[in-house]
């Protein structure tokens, strides 16, 4: 039976946990005992361990005799565990949004013989092999905007938002440059620079910013594609608070 090495059990690495149903070995590793305990008891979870991953020789120790690595790390640690498994030969799913450039790992994993699929959310993710497919079908393309967000079904509290995933994360990207393509070239914007409004039938009315989803695509459809962008979704007047939290609270990596 195959051996699948979790890295982080947090609401993403939990969903991952639930998919195991005994049809894999699952060893489930994070530094808190709380998400932990949501695991453990899973069918398929055969261990979980509370382990420091930030710890170098924790992280490399941890993926012994595993066939395939899950991470589900915030990504500060996410591109250390890419760099590090590349030199193990590890093949690895990851759904890190490292600031980094995974594919400046990718001579080292088709050298070895192994494979990284980074990137491995809805978006970027689900969005990336979406558009992938349409431009190989398509040919090439013109303009290309991914709208994605993931909002609580009402507006919660004062910025309208329920934090569900890594908040440092969830901050790089309002602080984090956005790359888009624009006339076959990445160009960097401030995510909060430019706030469109968009309307979504039957469902209301939303602002979107640009933020840093586009990724590995930047460079493997540079040809293909004249414009192209992602863009978060969040209900109105959002960006503007987050503007001033970004001034007042000095928010940055």
């Amino acid at each position: 039976m195959p051996r699948i090495v979790l890295l982080g059990c947090g609401c993403v690495g939990y969903g991952f946990a639930c998919l195991a149903n005994g049809e894999f070995e699952l060893n489930a590793y994070d530094a808190s005992a709380a998400n932990l305990a949501r695991v453990k008891s899973l069918p398929g979870v055969v261990h979980a361990e509370l382990v420091d991953l930030s710890n170098p020789e924790m992280l490399r120790g941890v993926v012994k005799e595993a066939d395939l690595v899950v991470d589900a790390l915030p990504g500060r640690l996410g591109f250390k565990a890419m760099s590090m498994y590349a030199e193990e030969c590890l093949d690895m799913v990851s759904v890190s949004y490292t600031s980094e450039d995974p594919l400046i790992l990718d001579s080292e994993y088709r050298g070895c013989g192994a494979v990284l699929i980074p990137d491995s959310g809805f978006a970027p993710g689900i969005s990336n092999l979406l558009v992938g497919r349409s431009v190989s079908l398509l040919g090439f393309v013109d303009e290309v905007f991914i709208y994605c967000g993931g909002l609580p079904e009402r507006p919660v509290g004062p910025l309208g938002y329920a934090v569900r995933w890594s908040p440092e994360d969830l901050l790089d990207e309002y602080v984090r440059p956005a790359r888009v393509l624009e006339g076959g070239k990445v160009v960097e914007l401030d995510p909060l620079s430019r706030i469109e409004v968009v309307e979504v039938s039957g469902v209301g009315v939303f602002e979107a910013f640009y933020t840093d989803g586009l990724r590995t695509m930047l460079a493997t459809l540079r040809e293909k594609v004249g414009r192209m962008a992602e863009l978060t979704l969040r209900y109105s007047g959002h960006a503007e608070k987050m503007k001033l939290l970004r001034v007042e609270l000095l928010l940055d990596t």
